[in-house]
């Protein structure tokens, strides 16, 4: 046999064992790749069965999450408007302040010019209270000294007429001792009695007694020179609106006076405590 033949036959034959050994080596790294990709497919099924459940739960946590978020979003939103509407308030609430602090400044400045005013008006009333207390005063103090006045005018006249009535007398007397024979005459030589002229004066009978020589009625009355009643007045005697009689005035002291009862009412008794008047018909 040719040796190049004996060559390709053991190389064929080398070739035959390496392919045997290939095919041996084939068979076993396919029976180990089969098992190996049904595990890798057991795996790869177990990894995306996993991979679902785990999708499944990320999407269950996505929805809560989103909804966690949305729910947040609403309280963000709701919180956002209530603070812009607080905020508002608060603006506004400034704005009130400021607007009762400027209320305030002026209620206190009207409260600072009313004290101002308060403080003015009482000193004119101050002054004018003083003014007018001394003014009362000084008229008090004129009253007073006119009232004086009258009352020394009063007693003056009160004393002119005593010292008339005096002088009369004593006229009287020095004519009845000039001439003796008027002494038993009495009044009768007198002018006709007279009525007291100027306001009215009124008084009261304080006594009634009988004259036993003449029976003439004599009444005693609390009007005398003080009250300007002189002998040989005429004074009226009323009971109410009743007239009683007349009397004439025979003999006076300064608050006490006697007199004659004339002109009696027919069936008409004079009275202690009837009324006595200078005149009638006013």
């Amino acid at each position: 046999m040719h040796i190049l033949t004996k060559v390709f036959v053991l190389f064929a034959a080398v070739l035959s064992i390496l392919l045997s050994a290939l095919t041996i080596s084939y068979t076993i790294n396919t029976d180990m790749i089969v098992s190996s990709f049904a595990d890798a497919r057991a795996a790869q099924e177990n990894a995306e069965e996993s991979l679902r459940a785990q999708a499944a739960q990320a999407s269950l946590v996505n929805q809560e999450k989103e909804s966690e978020i949305q729910s947040l979003r609403a309280q963000l939103t709701a919180a956002t408007q209530e603070m812009r509407t607080l905020e508002a308030e608060s603006a506004r609430l400034q704005t009130d302040v400021r607007g009762a602090r400027a209320d305030a400044a002026a209620a206190n400045r009207r409260v600072q010019g009313a004290l101002e005013a308060t403080k003015a008006q009482a000193l004119i009333i101050d002054a004018y209270k003083n003014e007018v207390t001394k003014l009362r005063n000084d008229e008090l103090a004129t009253r007073e000294q006119m009232l004086q006045m009258e009352e020394r005018l009063s007693n003056i006249e009160s004393q002119k007429q005593v010292l008339e009535v005096t002088v009369r007398a004593l006229r009287e007397e020095i004519a009845s001792i000039k001439d003796p024979r008027s002494i038993g005459q009495g009044i009768a030589a007198d002018a006709p009695p007279t009525e007291i002229s100027g306001p009215i004066i009124t008084g009261i009978v304080q006594a009634v007694t009988l004259d036993a020589d003449t029976g003439d009625s004599i009444v005693q009355i609390n009007l005398g020179q003080n009250d300007r009643v002189q002998r040989n007045t005429l004074v009226n005697i009323v009971r109410g609106s009743e007239f009683v009689c007349q009397v004439v005035i025979t003999r006076t002291d300064l608050n006490v006076s006697t007199g004659r009862v004339i002109n009696l009412r027919p069936g008409a008794i004079v009275r202690a405590g009837d009324t006595v008047k200078s005149r009638l018909g006013q």
